[in-house]
């Protein structure tokens, strides 16, 4: 399976030309950042069925998320989610797994840390809710740099030198959650490496990611930058495959030792967040509210 990610930064008179370069590319499933389309919705679009999340119609065009998936893959479709102008999720069965596909257009290094802070509490929301066997792709626009390590669970040695401080969130997060950022795990030159460029200020950076389990069960051949599509932005589309192996049926439904039993999932508490105070106040606001809308019934025992 073939997927992208891609900043397009602004999807408006765009489509064509990036259903072009999807199809050149024998794209199975895009995200597309930075859209700046307004409301939430679906469409039909020539081979591809569009998803997409972006802020209110009537709010100035800004952020937006976007997935795109090949309708020969439709029949995979479970369910999706609108979460929020920066985030959104599609869980698709492929071959036997659940997976679910999160893209994200993550705030600037130079936002507001309240900004940031809401954005990673929405994430780590999203990924406490699943299932511990769920495969995840997270993957789009982390507008972060973290640099490049030797034997590393997060981070490979085939990055950039450059982190900040975004980047600094972002490993902590991964390491939080076991994931791993896949760019940095694949040699290529250096041209294949580079997400975003800016050559009249000779700038240039990885800000573009595929994020994945540490264990995954996926198999992923690549991830790369591929710098031929051009929709008139300045970032280059990122391409990743994977391979998913079939999966075995188990021998015994009904097992006889306590090993072979169903343990319960673990949950996953990222308590490192509210050290931060505005995610504190964010998460005492919203339980309070939990909790107002929540009949409750005492049962004592005497």
């Amino acid at each position: 399976m073939q997927m992208i990610t891609w900043n397009v930064q602004g999807i408006s008179n765009k489509m064509h030309k990036i259903l072009l370069a999807l199809d050149e590319n024998s794209t199975d499933l895009a995200v597309l950042t930075e859209t700046k389309k307004k409301g939430k919705g679906n469409e039909d679009l020539d081979n591809y069925i569009h998803l997409w999340s972006g802020v209110d119609k009537s709010r100035r065009a800004a952020a937006g998320v976007s997935i795109l998936i090949n309708k020969r893959h439709k029949k995979y479709i479970k369910t999706y989610e609108y979460k929020s102008e920066r985030i959104m999720t599609l869980t698709l069965a492929i071959y036997g797994y659940d997976t679910t596909v999160i893209a994200v257009y993550a705030p600037t290094n130079d936002s507001t840390q309240q900004l940031k802070d809401e954005f990673y509490a929405d994430l780590s929301g999203i990924l406490n809710a699943l299932p511990r066997h769920q495969e995840v792709i997270l993957t789009g626009d982390r507008n972060a740099r973290v640099g490049s390590r030797f034997d590393h669970d997060v981070v490979g040695q085939f990055g950039e030198l450059c982190v900040n401080n975004s980047g600094e969130t972002l490993m902590d997060f991964c390491t939080q959650n076991f994931l791993k950022i896949l760019n940095g795990f694949f040699e290529h030159k250096k041209i294949q490496r580079y997400t975003w460029e800016r050559p009249s200020l000779h700038q240039k950076s990885v800000l573009d990611y595929f994020i994945c389990k540490q264990k995954s069960r996926f198999k992923w051949q690549d991830c790369r930058v591929k710098r031929g599509p051009n929709c008139g932005s300045d970032h280059y589309m990122v391409e990743a495959k994977i391979v998913c192996p079939f999966i075995r049926k188990q021998l015994s439904k009904h097992p006889d030792n306590e090993e072979q039993q169903k343990l319960p999932e673990e949950q996953r508490l990222n308590l490192y967040l509210l050290q931060q105070e505005s995610i504190r106040t964010l998460y005492q606001s919203r339980l309070s509210e939990e909790l107002r809308a929540r009949p409750w019934k005492l049962n004592m025992k005497t």
